[in-house]
């Protein structure tokens, strides 16, 4: 019996993606912080999450999701793998809306599924170039996010 609903929660999720458009990608909150002294002699590394949910489906036929992003860069202390230090941090919250050609009401559920599998994929793009940007605006070096792919969605909370 799960198995079926399951599937049905699939067809389900294909027709919305088939069904979505999206219309536009706001910001809505933005910090950046980095330690002064920057450590520029050792390496960075970077650690990232992302979490998306769905904020609310208007009687319109608008989908309206919350991302938000988060990369922390860290530099090890020392020799010891257990001591980092957090020396700088990105924050992003984006709004993203989508219409939905469809008659059909989708259930909360395969609305979230869309919203957690669609919506951070769908502002990666934006996310990497305001990182780059910000990094270069701190004086940093220019950081380069990887790409985002669905099975870092599916698999892990951080991207790495």
């Amino acid at each position: 019996m799960t198995s079926t609903f399951q599937v049905d929660v699939k067809d389900l999720l294909h027709e919305l993606s088939g069904a979505a458009r999206l219309e536009s990608i706001e910001l809505l909150s933005l910090r950046c912080e980095r330690e002064r002294p920057f450590p520029r002699s050792r390496p960075i590394e970077l650690k990232q999450s992302v979490d998306a949910s769905m904020i609310e489906q208007t009687n319109g036929g608008i989908l309206e999701v919350a991302v938000s992003m988060d990369l922390v860069g860290r530099v090890r202390k020392g020799k010891s793998k257990d001591r980092v230090r957090d020396v700088m941090e990105v924050k992003a919250l984006f709004l993203l809306k989508y219409s939905i050609a469809s008659e059909r009401q989708f259930a909360p559920e395969v609305l979230e599924a869309f919203a957690g599998l669609n919506a951070p994929l769908h502002c990666w793009p934006y996310w990497r170039e305001l990182v780059h940007s910000m990094a270069s605006r701190m004086g940093l070096p220019g950081l380069i996010i990887p790409l985002l792919t669905v099975k870092d969605l599916l698999g892990e909370a951080d991207v790495e």
